[in-house]
């Protein structure tokens, strides 16, 4: 599935997976939302080339990065 300039579905980039934190399923995100926390809001999620959506079951901050837990993890 392709998608044009000026598509009002197109995905817009708003940050990435920087790693994985503890056991529990966690992933680390830097985000380019300003405050950063606000990535949150933006939902669902494509991650890598997936092309399934992803909800967010938990997120929060933590230092300079975000902590999430994507729905279909350990503790989905």
């Amino acid at each position: 599935m392709s998608r044009e300039a000026g598509d009002s579905d197109a995905d817009v980039v708003l940050g990435y997976v920087s790693g994985v934190h503890g056991v529990h399923g966690r992933v680390k995100v830097f985000s380019y939302t300003e405050p950063r926390e606000a990535i949150f809001a933006y939902q669902p999620w494509r991650v890598g080339d997936s092309a399934e959506p992803m909800e967010i079951i938990e997120g929060r901050r933590h230092g300079k990065t975000q902590l999430a837990v994507l729905a279909g993890g350990e503790n989905a």
